[in-house]
């Protein structure tokens, strides 16, 4: 029997328990310094709420709490072999602090009622939405704003992520009886917005982690005319995306022969400089031959306030994203060539647009040609310019994650030495991205690297008994966002970051608590 103090006190305690839930949820898409305060708050609450000796017990007989923490335990056995204990302090377990705690916390503390549990992922959804209008008005208003901005607080991979869980979570939340057609018009109205929002973020790894969603889609439907439906839109995205991949690489890897001898002179005569030995090319027409650039400086600085030999809006040298235009057009970059050019034209080059086409083409053809054009480079350079785009750096980090890898295979390099296992295989590869601090971009690699193919195997053991013994795999919502995670950790750190690591820890243990009856026995539940 409580007394009544000790029963208003427990009241606060679930409040503030909750409310530090809420602001983690509302945090993910928003703000790092939030998810900070979120988790600080939760901690402080549960150890001021006292117990903890029941708390541990608590915790220690849930299999699947114990297995989630386990987690943790193998970053701290990987201090025995680190090879930079310092950076494994300061990044690697302090990252991943909250597969630590997180779960001690929800399984000891009053377990949240399935309107809760609603409650909160409909907090995360509408923070998610708020944003999408924050990053729509960024890249509308804000003169040079690239894609990436168009998730203005956190790194678009992980919104990306969160727009596809926010998709899919949306319309289930709102299948609850009594709810009326127009509210569940309007979810899908937002579902539809959220995956529009993923196509305007030009995330390559976020469509294809959507379309793998599709694909559970299908699989888990019971109605017919939605599975057809669904089937139906993933063959066709499927094949619009292979169509244009197939003809972005045509485009970018069409080598247009220069005219043979060179001219040497403009009309004007002034003398052309070309170097035949740069590689890059716009639509197949070279780009640094035939240039005149003194007059070419001279046509340019009397339409623009942009100067010539100064940085266009995007903080790129103007004078190059001219050449790369001109080149576009299979222009002369001469007085004459420039004549061909309209306002619209100066008005892409002072934003940095290099290619003609951009102007016409929509933000996914953009980027699938950029990859493209990253990969014609990479391969015509001896696979020695890797930086120009994230596909190709990405084959340069796993081409040296693998050399590094064999070196050290079983048991990896330790906890923490991440760079220096990189950058081993780096310099091994002779690569020029060694020494800039990078990862490998694949959170299957970055593991391997750190703790070797038994490390691997160990977390895919913990995690898959943690999902087995929750029964959390019976839930689709929690399917479609493993889904949507181990997509995204093929190309992507996604649980190396503070955004990442929190949005997968809360998730998996949420969704335990859907998926599930009380998970845990307390002294007491709030409704």
């Amino acid at each position: 029997m409580i007394s009544k103090y000790q029963a208003q006190k427990q009241v606060v305690q679930y409040w503030i328990y909750f409310g530090s839930l809420a602001l983690l949820m509302i945090s993910l898409p928003t703000s790092r310094f939030m998810m900070t305060l979120s988790l600080v708050f939760l901690i402080a609450n549960w150890l001021f709420a006292g117990g903890l000796k029941t708390k541990f017990r608590t915790f220690l007989s849930s299999k699947p709490a114990v297995a989630f923490t386990l987690i943790y335990v193998l970053n701290i056995i990987g201090l025995i072999w680190t090879k930079d204990f310092h950076f494994a302090l300061q990044n690697d377990l302090l990252h991943k602090l909250p597969t630590l705690f997180l779960p001690i916390i929800v399984i000891s503390s009053p377990r949240l009622s399935p309107k809760r549990v609603n409650l909160l992922f409909s907090l995360f959804i509408a923070s998610v939405f708020v944003v999408t209008l924050m990053g729509l008005f960024v890249r509308g208003f804000n003169q040079g704003a690239g894609f990436r901005e168009a998730s203005p607080f956190v790194p678009n991979v992980y919104f990306c992520m969160m727009l596809i869980v926010a998709a899919f979570q949306l319309p289930s939340l709102v299948k609850i009886k009594g709810t009326s057609t127009r509210i569940k018009l309007l979810s899908i109205v937002l579902s539809l917005w959220f995956v529009f929002y993923i196509f305007f973020m030009r995330s390559l790894s976020g469509i294809v982690a959507f379309l793998g969603v599709l694909v559970l889609v299908i699989i888990k439907s019971k109605y017919r005319q939605l599975k057809l439906t669904f089937l139906a839109l993933f063959i066709l995205l499927s094949g619009f995306f292979t169509w244009l991949f197939v003809d972005m690489y045509s485009i970018t890897h069409t080598e247009v022969a220069a005219s043979s001898p060179l001219p040497t002179h403009t009309v004007n005569g002034n003398m052309y400089s070309h170097d035949t030995t740069h590689i890059l090319r716009e639509n197949g027409n070279l780009v640094y031959i035939n240039i005149a650039q003194d007059e070419l400086a001279r046509q340019w600085n009397k339409v623009s306030a942009l100067d010539f030999y100064g940085a266009d809006n995007a903080n790129h040298a103007l004078r190059h994203t001219l050449y790369r235009y001109m080149a576009s057009k299979g222009l002369a970059k001469d007085s004459l060539g420039f004549s061909s050019l309209g306002q619209p034209d100066i008005s892409a080059i002072e934003d940095g647009v290099p290619n003609y086409l951009y102007t016409k083409w929509p933000g996914v053809f953009i980027r699938v040609h950029q990859t493209t054009m990253g990969l014609y480079m990479y391969k015509k350079s001896g696979y020695s310019q890797p930086s120009w785009s994230t596909l190709t750096e990405r084959l340069d980090l796993w081409r040296s994650s693998y050399i590094a890898f064999k070196h050290k295979p079983l048991l990896g390099w330790g906890t923490g030495s991440i760079h220096v296992a990189q950058d081993f295989g780096l310099a091994k590869a002779q690569s020029a991205l060694k020494g800039k601090g990078m990862k490998p971009h694949s959170q299957y690699l970055y593991i391997l690297l750190t703790l070797g193919v038994l490390g691997l195997l160990a977390h895919i053991v913990l995690y898959g008994y943690f999902v087995k013994e929750s029964r959390v795999y019976k839930l689709f919502m929690f399917n479609a966002f493993f889904i949507t995670f181990a997509i995204n950790f093929i190309a992507n750190n996604s649980i190396e970051s503070q955004v990442g690591q929190n949005m997968f820890v809360l998730f998996s243990l949420l969704y335990w608590i859907k998926s599930s009856k009380p998970i845990h026995d307390t002294n007491y539940s709030i409704p």
